[in-house]
């Protein structure tokens, strides 16, 4: 198999837009504040998309060094002292690429792992800092509504030859490419006549689609990534071979090269083909798909009967039309895989927010598909005007049937059958004490999660006296609250005053970044290592016209041997130990800035006779963990000289032995570093001035305990924070939240028509009836405001059988009608942080009862117990019982029956819910 070439704009005009023309040299040693300013220009302008213009993907890790390097997010303008972060190298994107062509890795995701810039930008910062690879991505226009976005994966197509199948090559082209274009690569690719072939949607060795209209883009003929397409040659006598009719009845066929697992026996277990950040509708499909009622619904073909072709608000029949394939094939029990892609384009076509390779929330689809499916199923060919009326003071029961009457005298599908409940609301007026009580259908209940207001953040301290170990405490901290209060209440714990601390986020054994007061305590994740230091600082009577103390941040490094498999033993320069940070007078000599080194790093080394100036600390035997965020690589280009020792003997003239020297302190810079001049004579050091202490290799090994430097002491603070994990809350304290009564906000008043005004009324939510398969929407996505939202990670503890909301419900039961006891039977779960992440699901099989884990393609049985887990996002529930209910039967419609207008009744009867 040949390598891939690369088809229709993506990576042929790399070497254009790299270069910098008049700006890479002049601009090359330009400040931080000036490359911010720079770029804070061009970014200011938000350039719209525009088809055909070249974006440019940047690696998050290398954006977000850089960023710091230039404060670029600070909203108050640093001090040119401020700019301590170290120049990030040059631009980094390997990591997110593979094979020659630099084809972005399959799992890279937007906003995680890399973020999007306009071509000046990356100008700008390839100019500066070099680096690359280029990865030039063009915009496109996508859907049925032509949208436009930024086409970041190309499509990655297996390109077959029909006379000789054995011969094949990886294509990667673009969506928006024509059949045309991807027709002629491949001719010129097999060297064939593009008169004398044709173009086919190729699966599981047969021929799908003859894709004619060769002017149509790829997406538009539903040709799906990783698929197979196959060039048809003319034979001998220059006709067209016989095409086999393929066994396929859809285009939800199986394909062994989408699947990761072989072809299913078991009805129902199949998984479904991503097409380009689909996982969210593939766990939402996946859930209704183990909806029994629902799938024995359409794979009875009762849907046929009930397709209203006519509604307005529907999609013609043509989603419930797609829906029902797509279920016929995945329960077949012939395929391993499905490719979803005539359901997807379907869906789109109706719902444009959808259009595209966008992640979206399987809730929202969920919601969508439920609604479009409802429509397309309704029962009322012609819906009637109702007037809502208000309870007036009348029996709650009596106002619930009017209200549910009305419903059904507008909505009635195998939908509201089988999935809609009724809310009771009640909103009081605060001012005239008015009530009003209303009635409404209901879908799915979202729950809200109970949020914590404060957070404990791990904080390892460091003191000025070297002697003492570091000692890790658990603050607790508002969740949005500064970093200034994170200081304070650090402060209440050490005993340090809040101003001689310093805030730093450590990572590979450097300073990665200092927060600042005013900072959000929010952008201190759980991953990050936080380590405060205790700096000196002038006191109330200190006389400031004499203070000349600076603080220097000081990295540890020291020469390392590794070995290789292609190299053998080599040797690098990496950072080690922890940092620190330093309180030295400006006018110090090198000798009083190594003996105030020594002073700091005592604790963890064992000093020669020669240079012991005092006797060691006693060891701390508090109770010990190691300080992570130690040990990490930092490759250097010096040579390992300079970490030899340069002397033992003496000086030469007076024959003395003289103490050696551990190791050589550098001042480092943005740009390079140099070894501070050991002469006697003042060094001049400036504020936030960076150090590095380059240890001499053959003295580190003879003094250096690393079990010491290690160790940490555990406050009882941060042994409660390791003990009060985010506990887990029950599904029943969910509900209870939902039912509680609150005051509506500024933003959501109601309207009172006795005051004749808006009001900041109370409301409150009840549940009426429940009907017989209950979804429940977890609300992990909060928002902190209008524009901010966080994801809750808690574990929600829901029962998988029993679940039992009799004391919620506050209508009475119907004689004969089942009790509210749920059992679950699917869950669509979300990973991974806001505006990206992946779905699965867990379904249980209608038929064997057993449960399974659906990950697109991939399927596998796990066991009850593994599908009650922190990513719960939607849980799906059917009543105990329900199961025995009747299904409407399969009664074709007689001819030109349009019922006068009154809706067709199932079997199934409101009165069995």
């Amino acid at each position: 198999m040949s390598h891939d070439p690369v088809v229709d704009g993506q990576q042929e005009d790399a070497s254009v837009e790299t270069s910098d023309p008049g700006n890479g040299v002049a601009e090359e040693h330009i400040t931080p504040k000036q490359e911010k300013e720079i770029l804070k220009k061009i970014d200011n302008e938000n350039k719209p998309l525009e088809e055909g213009d070249t974006w440019y993907i940047l690696s998050l890790r290398w954006w977000k060094q850089w960023k710091r390097h230039v404060f670029y997010d600070d909203y108050f303008e640093p001090n040119e002292s401020d700019y301590t972060s170290p120049r990030p190298g040059p631009i980094d994107n390997e990591e997110l690429v593979e094979g020659e062509e630099n084809i972005l890795r399959r799992n890279m995701q937007e906003n995680i792992d890399f973020v999007v810039f306009p071509v000046e930008m990356w100008r700008k910062l390839h100019g500066w800092y070099g680096g690359g690879p280029a990865l030039p991505r063009k915009v496109i226009t996508y859907g049925y509504a032509r949208n436009l976005t930024v086409e970041l994966k190309l499509l990655k197509l297996q390109i077959m030859r029909s006379s000789k199948l054995d011969e094949s090559f990886w294509m990667h082209i673009s969506k928006s490419a024509s059949v045309e274009s991807l027709k002629l690569a491949a001719c010129q690719q097999f060297q064939l006549d593009p008169a004398q072939v044709r173009v086919w949607d190729y699966h599981s060795g047969q021929r799908l689609k003859c894709l004619e209209e060769e002017k149509d883009r790829l997406d538009e003929a539903q040709i799906i990534d990783e698929q197979k397409v196959l060039i048809e040659e003319k034979d001998a006598e220059g006709k067209w071979p016989e095409v086999e009719q393929p066994k396929a009845t859809s285009s939800y066929y199986y394909n062994d090269a989408y699947s990761r697992r072989e072809s299913s026996s078991q009805k129902g277990v199949t998984g479904l083909s991503n097409l380009g950040n689909t996982c969210f509708m593939n766990s939402s499909l996946q859930c209704l798909s183990n909806t029994a009622p629902l799938t024995l619904y359409f794979l009875g073909n009762m849907h046929k009967r009930d397709i209203n072709v006519d509604n307005p608000m529907g999609c013609g029949g043509r989603l419930a039309e797609e829906y029902g394939n797509l279920v016929a094939e995945m329960w077949s029990g012939r395929y391993g895989t499905a490719a979803p892609r005539d359901f997807k384009s379907r869906l789109e076509r109706f719902a444009p927010q959808f259009a595209g390779y966008q992640q979206h929330d399987s809730q929202e689809l969920l919601a969508f598909l439920l609604d479009g499916l409802h429509e397309d199923l309704n029962r009322v060919r012609k819906k009637p005007y109702v007037e809502s009326k208000e309870s007036d003071g009348r029996p709650d029961a009596d106002v619930a049937a009017e209200a549910w009457t009305n419903h059904l005298s507008r909505n009635n599908s195998i939908i509201v059958d089988w999935c809609q409940g009724q809310l009771k609301s009640t909103l009081v007026c605060p001012q005239c004490s008015r009530v009003s009580v209303t009635f409404d259908p209901f879908m799915y209940l979202s729950l809200p999660l109970p949020m914590s207001t404060t957070r404990i953040v791990p904080v390892t301290v460091f003191k000025r006296d070297g002697a003492q170990a570091p000692t890790r405490y658990g603050v607790v901290v508002p969740k949005f609250g500064t970093v200034g209060d994170l200081k304070q209440a650090l402060s209440d714990l050490c005993g340090v005053p809040k101003d001689a601390l310093v805030i730093t986020d450590v990572y590979a054994s450097k300073f990665f970044k200092e927060y600042k007061d005013k900072e959000m305590v929010d952008a201190i994740t759980e991953r990050d290592v936080i380590f405060a230091y205790e700096i000196l600082v002038p006191q109330a009577d200190t006389d400031m016209s004499t203070w000349n103390i600076a603080y220097c941040p000081v990295i540890q490094r020291r020469e390392e041997t590794v070995s290789t498999y292609y190299y053998g033993s080599t040797t690098k320069i990496s950072n080690f130990s922890s940092p620190f940070i330093l309180s030295v007078s400006t006018e110090a000599t090198y000798e009083d800035l190594y003996n105030e080194i020594l002073g700091h790093v005592r604790r963890y080394i064992r000093l020669p006779a020669t240079t012991q100036a005092a006797e060691e600390p006693e060891h701390n035997h508090g109770r010990k963990d190691s300080v992570s965020g130690y040990e990490s690589d930092n490759e250097d280009d010096e040579t390992s000289a300079a970490h030899k020792h340069p002397h033992r003997q003496g000086d030469g003239s007076s024959g003395a032995q003289l103490p050696p020297r551990l190791f050589q302190i550098k001042r480092v810079t943005n740009y390079d570093e140099k070894p501070l001049p050991d002469d006697g004579q003042p060094l001049g050091l400036d504020d936030r001035q960076g150090l590095t202490i380059d240890w001499y290799t053959d003295l580190i090994r003879e003094v250096y305990d690393e079990e010491r430097d290690k160790d940490v002491v555990v406050h009882p603070s941060a042994r409660a924070q390791e003990d009060s994990e985010e506990t887990a809350v029950t599904l029943e304290h969910c509900l209870e939240l939902f039912t509680t009564t609150e005051r509506l906000g500024m933003d959501d008043l109601w309207y009172c028509n006795k005051c004749k005004d808006h009001m900041q009324a109370t409301k409150k939510f009840d549940l009426w009836t429940l009907p017989n398969i209950l979804v429940v929407h977890l609300k992990r996505f909060s928002y902190r405001n209008k524009y901010w939202r966080e994801k809750l990670e808690t574990l929600v503890q829901f029962p998988t059988r029993g679940l039992d909301l009799s004391r919620y419900i506050k209508s009475e039961q119907a004689p004969g009608a089942l009790p509210p006891v749920y059992d679950l039977y699917a869950v669509s779960n979300h990973y991974g942080s806001l505006g990206g992440g992946h779905y699965t699901a867990y379904g249980m099989n209608k038929d064997n009862g057993k449960w399974y884990k659906f990950d697109d393609s991939w399927t596998a049985e796990v066991a009850e117990t593994d599908v009650v887990t922190s990513s719960a996002y939607v849980l799906f529930y059917k009543r105990r019982g329900c199961e025995n209910l009747p299904l409407p039967p399969f009664v074709p419609y007689p001819e030109g029956d349009d019922n006068n207008g009154e809706p067709h009744s199932p079997a199934t009867t409101r009165a069995a819910m």
